[in-house]
């Protein structure tokens, strides 16, 4: 951006922003193909991966529940297991263990010191011994009553703690295995009773030992907590601080995984696939817990996604800054400034090449026709200036007939000789004749060559019949119209002279004639935004320089000014009878860019459009009527 630019107000550097259409394309074209389909695949990619590290989690959380079920069966099956096994030794023993007399283990605290000392040989869980009928608890640590063993060894200070500690030991419900859980704000703990018969007199007798002590050192994860539900999923034991207890009762036990809300908290719960002994074994954490990896992959991945955008975003702005820079600059370079629409600024660039081009050939066909039909001398100095004296070799004329080519045929061919044959040559028609006439440049006496091409052309372009002449090759090109006279003669004629070859070339009737069908054909389609210089003569089999020598020896103006004063008097008209906006105007008179139709308009009235109409005190610039 130069310094004039970087002068201009922000609003009007955005306004001219918006008529760089191709900068414009360049940048939707390439978020379409390039940024667009790389965000959509990287967003999909980050949600999938997303997913993906949500379902490790999950796997892996139900992974530690799984193993804590087995683990807590295996705990429970070998708690039973030695229970059966001191069930089975004690019929063949003489222990005082299995011989125990309540009454004897009073007299004797020795009795109670044997009795230790056996339940150590059995067992290497640290069971307890209690005999409901005499209400005797024995453990490791001494002898209690259930009450008293709740209360003073366990310290329960809840008296539904404490009952629902005798309870289990009185184990009312007759269950072989059964489970005692003693929670509340002071309490954790979770005892399991097997109920056996000891000795030879197989007494009834309840081994008890604390189950969250057998396994929770192992189990314990640090953010996973674990729970056991029965059929009815009331949870019957906790592995954890009362911290991490949650209500069971809307639990759906059909769901694997599933969130529970407690008192504003969301919990996630996942389910073993193991059903052990009729119990379900959940894990529980609190979903924060459990997003936390998962927010901080997602907070990472957005972060690189982000840094990637950054980096692609550059990369696209360095893409359509080497793309388009060299358009910019050409477009500069050939207006003066980059205003309007880059393309549109090349396009009538070329354009105005190629009409400088066209009127240059003009000239020269002109000179030559000069010569070719009056015997005309071309001057030294002409010669020069159209770049005629260049040329150096022989000269000579052809002429062919029926046969009409178009303007893009003319070029074409003229291309083809050129670059195949390194002929230059010349090809227009001449009002009132019915042949098309080539003249051309050869080095040498070669037109042989150049027959023979033209020949397998017309052969090749239709099927009808045609006729094509030579004339002799000269070597000075004031002298083409000899080589011209020889085209117009028969073989059994003399050569014609120029001004008798010249003889029906000012057919005015017919010109006229030529002209009045050419302008009213124009007052029919100059709204044409398509019209051309190109596209009338082709409509009415000429070349564009017959064209352009009609306009200007028959209508005094050229081509291009006439069909444009045509749009601008149109353009006018509208502008005082109707409302309709200046854009529509210009589109309606052929002339789709309305940058080009207002500097054309102001270039030949003096003023802007929507001025004009102000002016004119008909309507104001919005099309509304003044009052």
């Amino acid at each position: 951006m130069d310094s004039t630019e970087k002068r201009r107000p922000f609003g009007e550097r955005v306004r001219r922003l918006f008529h760089r259409k191709y900068l414009l394309r360049l940048i939707l074209t390439s978020m379409t193909l390039f940024l667009i389909p790389c965000s959509i695949a990287m967003s999909a990619m980050l949600r999938r991966s997303y997913n993906e590290v949500q379902r490790a989690n999950e796997n892996s959380a139900l992974a530690l529940t799984d193993a804590f079920s087995e683990r807590f069966v295996d705990k429970l099956v070998l708690l039973q297991n030695e229970a059966y096994q001191i069930a089975e030794n004690s019929r063949d023993s003489q222990s005082a263990l299995f011989c125990l007399q309540i009454p004897s283990l009073e007299q004797s605290p020795y009795y109670y010191y044997t009795f230790m000392n056996a339940l150590d040989q059995y067992s290497g869980t640290n069971f307890g011994l209690y005999y409901a009928e005499d209400d005797c608890l024995i453990t490791r640590r001494g002898k209690y009553g259930a009450y008293g063993y709740a209360r003073y060894y366990l310290g329960l200070k809840s008296d539904a703690l404490i009952n629902r500690m005798c309870a289990f030991m009185a184990n009312k419900s007759g269950k072989t295995l059964s489970f005692c859980p003693l929670y509340d704000e002071n309490t954790c703990m979770v005892y399991a009773a097997v109920r056996v018969r000891l000795g030879l007199t197989r007494e009834s007798v309840l081994l008890f030992a604390r189950l969250d002590e057998l396994f929770s050192a192992e189990v314990q994860p640090s953010a996973m907590h674990y729970a056991v539900l029965d059929a009815e999923t009331n949870a019957l034991i906790y592995t954890t601080s009362t911290d991490y207890f949650i209500d069971f009762s809307d639990f759906d036990a059909e769901r694997t995984v599933q969130s529970l809300t407690r008192a504003g908290t969301t919990w996630r719960v996942f389910q073993s696939g193991r059903d052990y002994l009729g119990y379900r074994y959940v894990g529980v954490m609190p979903e924060e817990s459990l997003t936390s990896s998962l927010n901080q992959f997602y907070d990472m991945a957005r972060r690189v996604l982000f840094f990637f955008g950054i980096s692609l975003l550059i990369s696209m702005a360095l893409l359509i800054y080497v793309t388009y820079n060299p358009i910019y600059r050409l477009a500069k370079s050939l207006s003066g400034s980059a205003e309007g629409s880059e393309l549109e600024v090349i396009s009538r660039s070329f354009e105005q090449v190629n009409d400088e081009k066209s009127e240059l050939n003009m000239m020269v066909i002109d000179l030559l026709l000069s010569n070719l039909l009056y015997g005309h001398p071309i001057a030294e100095s002409d010669l020069e200036n159209l770049g005629l004296s260049r040329y150096t070799g022989c000269f000579g004329v052809l002429t062919f007939s029926p046969q009409r080519l178009n303007t893009i045929e003319r070029r074409t061919l003229t291309a083809e000789i050129s670059a195949r044959l390194h002929i230059t040559c010349y090809i227009t028609d001449i009002p009132g004749r019915d042949h098309t006439v080539m003249i051309y440049l050869i080095a040498g006496e070669r037109n042989a060559v150049l027959l023979d091409y033209m020949t397998a052309y017309l052969r090749r372009r239709a099927p009808e019949p045609f006729e094509l002449r030579s004339g002799r090759v000269v070597h000075s090109i004031n002298d083409i119209h000899i080589s011209y006279a020889d085209c117009l003669s028969t073989p059994d004629d003399a050569p014609l002279k120029p001004e008798q070859s010249a003889k029906d070339d000012g057919n005015a009737k017919s010109i006229e004639q030529l002209r009045d069908r050419i302008l009213a054909y124009l007052q029919e389609n100059f709204r044409d935004p398509n019209l051309s210089q190109s596209a009338v003569a082709d409509a009415f089999g000429i070349s564009v320089y017959t064209l352009s020598r009609l306009f200007k020896n028959q209508v005094g103006l050229g081509f291009s000014e006439y069909v444009t004063g045509k749009r601008l008097d149109s353009a006018k008209e509208m502008l005082l009878t109707t409302r309709l906006p200046v854009n529509v105007i210009a589109e309606n008179v052929g002339i789709p860019s309305l940058s080009y139709f207002s500097r054309l308009f102001k270039l030949n009235f003096g003023v802007s459009p929507a001025k004009y109409r102000s002016e004119a005190g008909t309507l104001d610039e919005t099309g509304t009527p003044f009052s």
